[in-house]
């Protein structure tokens, strides 16, 4: 593996800021969290907490930090996956999730992942479907672009993690 993955449980306050300090010096914020336009990293620690979001830091083999995925949303044995790469690395990010679906698969995490993505980030569905995410359909309103004022539709995928 090229990549290494830090759960939440090991990295102190800190950390946690410093992880939002990074999405937001990289102006990842706004297509991260399109859904609110008050993010700031002390509420980005309260929503880790507040929405028992399963953080986890994404470091390559040097222990730099290249991005963080999390999950939230649990229905049963399923999440939400949200993926958040450092510019930096866009060009390793299908290794990068790739690698991150496989330690959640080795550790046994959840038993299928799902997104609700808005469907004009083209850019992040043609990734899911490159992780084997299947596309079940559009979900009418799903999504707030908050800067936008405007409510679009989100695409729903999935991603059973028990098939081979």
């Amino acid at each position: 593996m090229k990549y290494r993955f830090v759960h939440k449980s090991y990295l102190n306050l800190d950390e946690l800021i410093d992880l939002y300090t990074a999405m937001e010096t990289q102006r990842l914020t706004g297509a991260v969290f399109y859904d609110t336009i008050s993010m700031d990293a002390l509420s980005w620690v309260e929503y880790l907490e507040d929405q028992r979001c399963w953080l986890v830091r994404i470091e390559n083999m040097i222990q730099e930090t290249v991005g963080v995925f999390w999950l939230n949303g649990y229905m049963g044995r399923s999440a939400q996956i949200h993926f958040c790469v450092w510019r930096g690395q866009f060009k390793n990010s299908l290794d990068i999730g790739r690698e991150g679906i496989e330690w959640l698969k080795k550790n046994k995490v959840v038993d299928s992942l799902y997104g609700v993505t808005p469907d004009s980030y083209t850019h992040v569905l043609k990734f899911l479907k490159k992780l084997g995410f299947q596309i079940k359909g559009k979900l009418p309103g799903a999504c707030h672009l908050a800067h936008h004022k405007k409510y679009i539709p989100g695409v729903i995928s999935v991603l059973d993690l028990n098939k081979e």
